[in-house]
């Protein structure tokens, strides 16, 4: 397998791979939300750095990152038809480039390249992400309050007081 087609040598969140050139050493990048871009020079190791708001490299040299394969019919897993939302599924039938999905909504179909697809998530999975995003882009140590306040926060919990 090599980088261009085996997604699992890719660090966690890469979303090109930019190869050895003269110019370059090999890396990875990624856009967050805010438009930065971020890279990596490892594969083992995911140390991001921000590198600014432009790409250091012309986008026609990057290899985009592989897809994972569709998932199997029955498969029950999360589904987003569109940037920020993930909704829960289950494949029910594909055929030439659609897919069926029952969600909450009842029966729904899809071009395969309209939506993206992901194991569903855990309590765990969204409590990490959310961590995440509060810590992304700052070099300074959050205390652990920060973190818990932004949890609390993101799924609206209240401490009872006693």
């Amino acid at each position: 397998m090599s980088i261009e087609t085996d997604e699992s040598l890719w660090p966690e969140g890469a979303q090109w791979y930019g190869p050895e050139t003269k110019y370059h050493n090999a890396c990875f990048y990624k856009q967050d939300e805010d438009g930065h871009w971020w890279i990596c020079f490892g594969t083992t190791v995911s140390a991001w750095s921000l590198t600014g708001p432009n790409v250091p490299r012309k986008m026609g040299d990057l290899i985009p990152r592989p897809t994972a394969p569709w998932p199997q019919v029955g498969v029950e897993c999360e589904f987003s038809p569109g940037p920020g939302s993930w909704l829960p599924c289950k494949v029910i039938g594909k055929y030439e480039g659609f897919v069926w999905l029952i969600g909450a909504n009842g029966p729904v179909d899809y071009c395969m390249t309209d939506i993206k697809f992901r194991p569903i998530c855990t309590l765990r999975d969204e409590l990490a992400e959310v961590m995440r995003r509060k810590i992304s882009g700052t070099t300074e140590l959050l205390p652990w309050e920060t973190l818990a306040d932004a949890v609390m926060d993101e799924f609206d919990l209240t401490r009872k007081q006693k």
